[in-house]
């Protein structure tokens, strides 16, 4: 197995080839790890723009390079549990050039980090840095202790864990799992996913679905408003169950404590991302508007969400 590392103290590029995994972790500064244009590079380049305090390792073996201060620590929760309170004034400023199919860990104390274009999934974490992610494929997870949260035109099942971070999700997404306590969660998407759980404790949710009527509600807004596709429930504890309007339907399961809660219908997106054709759905000319107390099916009842 081939093995090579370099300390870095400053400014500094490194090529590589036949690069397969990344594990990247910075403290302060930022972190941006983009895939190639061209599909057919498979050479990673490693650029340190700077480096303050301790210098950066950069490690190569085999197929797999770490980039920063060192493997986690007992795990993603271990590193977050590790530097929730730290204060140390270490920070980097690197940019990663990688093929599109290298399998991606980034994680981040205070800086920010983005992920571009890597289409074999990724995994990130912060304690309080911004984190983002653009046009990205695969399975998709992010955990935050405070730092805000988004995945823009992502193509594949989504996993977020916040505790005050925002958290948002656009593009054409597979299945969703979001939890907040306090950081308000947005989800947007193209596609119709295949199931959505959020849960909230005293944050606000909005969800975007192109067609809510393939979709099998159960919602539950304990001292929120809770609007569906512009129709207030009200009760003395909001919830909304409502079952699919025609074939199987995704199940829709949203549990908010004091923050709102709203569901609107959203575009479809013109093509589904596996490239299947689109089956055309039921009419129903008489049927009443989607989230209208009188929609087949609907129900608002004070009786809790099925999870």
């Amino acid at each position: 197995m081939t093995q090579e590392s370099w300390t870095v103290t400053g400014p500094q590029a490194i090529d590589l080839a036949r690069v397969r995994t990344l594990d990247a972790t910075v403290i302060g500064g930022r972190i941006d790890v983009v895939a190639h244009d061209d599909p057919t590079r498979t050479d990673t380049r490693v650029e340190v723009h700077s480096v303050v305090g301790r210098p950066l390792d950069v490690r190569l073996e085999g197929t797999a390079l770490r980039v920063g201060y060192g493997p986690f620590v007992a795990g993603w929760k271990g590193f977050l549990e590790r530097f929730r309170t730290y204060t140390g004034k270490d920070a980097a400023d690197v940019h990663v050039a990688v093929p599109a199919t290298t399998q991606v860990k980034v994680a981040t104390v205070q800086g920010e980090a983005l992920v571009a274009g890597v289409r074999d999934g990724a995994r990130l974490a912060t304690v309080s840095g911004s984190v983002m992610t653009s046009r990205t494929r695969g399975e998709l997870r992010v955990d935050t202790v405070s730092g805000e949260v988004s995945a823009s035109e992502h193509d594949g099942p989504v996993r977020m864990d916040s505790v005050s971070g925002g958290l948002t999700a656009t593009g054409s997404l597979h299945s969703l799992r979001l939890d907040s306590v306090s950081g308000s969660v947005t989800v947007d998407t193209r596609t119709t996913p295949s199931e959505i759980t959020v849960s909230a404790v005293s944050a606000d949710v909005l969800v975007r679905l192109p067609d809510p009527d393939a979709m099998d509600y159960a919602i539950r807004c304990v001292s929120g408003r809770l609007l569906v596709d512009g129709a207030e429930q009200r009760g003395s504890a909001r919830s909304f169950h409502q079952p699919a309007r025609y074939g199987r339907g995704s199940p829709v399961r949203v549990s908010a404590v004091s923050g709102d809660v709203t569901v609107l219908r959203g575009a479809p997106d013109e093509t589904p991302w596996d490239g299947s054709p689109v089956e055309d759905a039921p009419v129903d000319a008489d049927a009443p508007a989607w989230g209208s107390p009188g929609t087949r099916g609907a129900a608002s009842s004070d009786g809790p969400v099925d999870r």
